[in-house]
């Protein structure tokens, strides 16, 4: 299992990537209606309307996302890529709607993306939030199924993990494991808001948990129950590692 991160979280906050992203996408949008013939752009104040489109456009959408923030280190070399290409086809005689000219941009955007993508990842994000890659650990709410009905106020949950191990509520960093899918935690999620970040109890260094109960008290109603995997720094993993269920609490 391997603990290198395949995604950067930039996190709330980093709405300036976010935009890096969508002028990027924006960008291909503007290259793929000039090959269309939708756009044309003989000349460069030909290029004014079109990249003034693309920057509000970008600077009006919601940017809270945490998705759009993570590709932006990938996303913008290949968008600074494009822009060169339009602004050389509008200012030169080079036309990117032939094959040779087109092949070539983008092929130069994809290397650009791959081989600057990482640094700009170091240099963007801190090195506390880059998200480790899950390789094969699985999380699973065996009890109560999803859709049950059960007696309040105390709820049981029953969780299994394989691929990995809970260790307990602290873990100093000497005694890190290299393995990030090792000595994890549980985090419970009720009803959207996170209410204990470490439910599961009695588990240690020397003896690991793959299995574990725990009781939380909840009204009459129905809930609905999350239980994530994170690391035992309480770093998500990439995809994450979390199971739900819908239940009905009714009085006992």
């Amino acid at each position: 299992m391997s603990s290198l991160p395949v995604l950067a979280h930039a996190g709330h906050g980093a709405e300036w990537q976010s935009v890096l992203t969508l002028v990027a996408i924006g960008l291909g949008g503007v290259l793929a209606l000039v090959l269309l013939g939708r756009v044309r752009i003989e000349e460069g104040g030909d290029l004014v309307v079109p990249l003034a489109v693309v920057a509000l456009l970008a600077a009006a959408a919601p940017v809270d996302s945490d998705t759009l923030s993570d590709l932006s280190p990938w996303a913008a070399p290949a968008g600074a890529v494009i822009l060169v290409g339009l602004l050389l086809h509008g200012l030169t005689a080079l036309d990117i709607t032939e094959v040779l000219p087109l092949a070539g941009l983008v092929a130069v955007a994809a290397v650009a993306s791959v081989a600057a993508g990482p640094a700009l990842t170091d240099a963007w994000i801190p090195e506390a939030l880059l998200l480790p890659s899950r390789e094969d650990v699985e999380l699973t709410i065996t009890s109560p199924q999803d859709g049950a009905t059960v007696e309040g106020p105390e709820v049981e949950f029953e969780v299994e993990v394989t691929g990995g191990t809970v260790g307990p509520p602290v873990v100093d960093a000497a005694d890190a494991p290299e393995d990030p899918e090792e000595l994890g935690r549980l985090r419970l999620t009720v009803d959207g808001v996170v209410v204990d970040p470490h439910v599961l109890d009695g588990c240690t260094l020397e003896d690991p948990c793959t299995t574990g109960t725990f009781t939380y008290p909840l009204a009459p109603g129905v809930h609905r129950i999350f239980v994530e995997f994170v690391t035992w720094d309480d770093l998500i993993f990439q995809p994450g590692v979390v199971d739900g269920v819908t239940i009905e609490v009714v009085e006992g």
